[in-house]
Order: structure tokens, then sequence, then C-alpha cells
């Protein structure tokens, strides 16, 4: 019990340090009663909570309209086709370095 309790201490320790948060807005996250960021807002009044850029582009994603959802799609479907080759992934880095770009890869869009 006293390990428990000594590692609950640490816990309330760290979360008076904690700077921000970064969160999906998940109701376990956000809770009023008991999410982490109320806990941890107990703790530390001045911390400050975000939300992930990641998953604000997913929704607004969502509600593009037709012509911005196109091009989306057709951007994925470009990089995606890049990358599931690996002649294409390299005559995607030659052309990048031909044309002086600061970079030469391609990340896989995902679902959020």
């Amino acid at each position: 019990a006293q390990l428990g309790s000594r590692k609950h201490n640490l816990a309330a320790e760290s979360r008076e340090k904690l700077v921000g948060v970064c969160t999906d807005d998940a109701p376990v996250m956000l809770g009023s009663c008991s999410g982490f960021v109320t806990s941890v807002k107990e703790k530390n009044p001045a911390m400050i909570m975000t939300h992930c850029i990641i998953h604000r582009q997913a929704l607004a994603a969502k509600t593009l309209p037709d012509d911005l959802q196109d091009s989306l799609n057709l951007a994925i479907k470009v990089v995606n086709f890049v990358k599931n080759s690996t002649l294409n992934m390299r005559l995607f880095a030659a052309l990048c370095t031909d044309l002086g770009a600061d970079d030469n890869i391609l990340l896989f869009h995902t679902e959020v």
C-alpha cells in the first residue's frame, strides 16, 4: 500500500510541474468531473490545454467543400502512389534533388 501511495504522490508532483497537455478532446481526457485535464488543472491551474493539430485537420477535412475534398483526395492518391513503390520513391527523391527541394520524401496519409 505504501508503494502505491508513493507512486500516487510522484504523479501529483509531476502534475504540478506540467506546463501543457495536447489531447484529442475525448471525454476521458476532458471530463468536467474526472477527466485527465480536470485532475491536472486542479493541481496546476496555469496548465494550458490544446487540441491536437492532427485531430483538428482530420475534423476540418471531414467538412471540406466538395471541390477542396476532391483536391485533398487527389493529393492523397498521388502521395500513396509514390509511397507504394520503391522505384517511385527513388524517382520522386531524384526529382526533388534536381529541383533543389529542401525535402525529398513523402509521408503516407492516414485517417485519424
